[in-house]
């Protein structure tokens, strides 16, 4: 028994890195990771990702108290190690000081002054030269032509001013993981897109598409969307929630759910309890553990 609980630790660990490797701000993903890794004793990589957490989240209550149990767990374990002669010759080669090279410079070339007997020089007068102190005149900036400034002014503006958003088309069903998740990446900042998108795909066909690489991230958003949009429209909730349950690790998708998630499957068993027998309903609620 213990070892199937340290391999849904593992495996959750592993689900959280990957979806960390497609969205490194996701702030879920490094709770999660963090509370695998404590069921894991890594204590020193589960403080880095509450921590990591805390600069994503400062606000997260949850983070603040992981991190108070670790410090609680590890206060009694910590001892501060005495140096050793090792260390205490590295302190004293790394304090030795050293001369510092000074490179040879070039010779100073002196210019002596010439002199001339009076046999050898000139015999033409001098001739006096007139200096004269001329001011600097500041010259005006040669204005631009009218249609000129005008570009200019729109060009800036126009670097001032926000990108519109294009929603781009709803892209095909996809047959395989990968291209689903391209297209839902795709499409990830368009919430009626992501409807559109699932509401085309086949329930019967999620456990052949993802076999065994449904991101824990995905598999949350597919909730949500399923949440909000399906049962606005009052469309069949149900089959997706079936299916999405034959989908490869499953029971580590479902420990890696939020409390937003769970609500959302709490609205969402409601919601298909209205259709279907109390039976499927009771065998969902097992499978999502709610």
């Amino acid at each position: 028994m213990l070892s199937i609980i340290f391999a849904r630790f593992a495996a959750a660990e592993d689900d959280c890195t990957r979806a960390l490797a497609w969205d490194p701000t996701y702030v879920k993903a490094y709770h999660r990771r963090g509370m695998a890794r404590i069921g894991l004793k890594k204590y020193a990589l589960a403080r880095d990702d509450f921590k990591r957490v805390l600069s994503l989240d400062a606000d997260n209550k949850e983070a603040c108290q992981q991190l108070g149990k670790l410090d609680d767990m590890e206060s009694g374990k910590l001892e501060v190690s005495q140096p050793t002669h090792g260390d205490e010759e590295r302190t004293k080669r790394s304090s030795t000081t050293f001369p510092l090279s000074t490179a040879k410079s070039p010779k100073v070339v002196t210019i002596q002054p010439i002199s001339k007997p009076e046999h050898l020089r000139s015999k033409q007068p001098l001739k006096r030269i007139q200096i004269k102190e001329v001011g600097l005149q500041e010259f005006p900036e040669k204005s631009k032509p009218a249609s000129e400034q005008v570009t200019s002014e729109k060009r800036s503006e126009a670097l001032h001013l926000p990108r519109a958003l294009v929603q781009p088309d709803v892209p095909p069903p996809a047959s395989t993981s990968y291209q689903f998740l391209a297209d839902w990446k795709r499409i990830s900042r368009f919430p009626d897109q992501k409807y559109q998108y699932l509401k085309q795909v086949d329930p019967s066909k999620l456990p052949i598409i993802f076999k065994q690489s449904l991101e824990s991230e995905l598999f949350a958003d597919m909730l949500k969307i399923l949440d909000k949009y399906f049962i606005a429209n009052s469309l069949d909730v149900y089959s997706f929630l079936s299916h999405l349950s034959k989908v490869g690790r499953f029971s580590t998708l479902t420990m890696l759910l939020g409390n937003d998630e769970m609500q959302c499957l709490q609205r969402l068993l409601s919601y298909a309890s209205e259709s279907r027998s109390e039976e499927n309903i009771f065998e969902l609620r097992k499978l999502y553990g709610v």
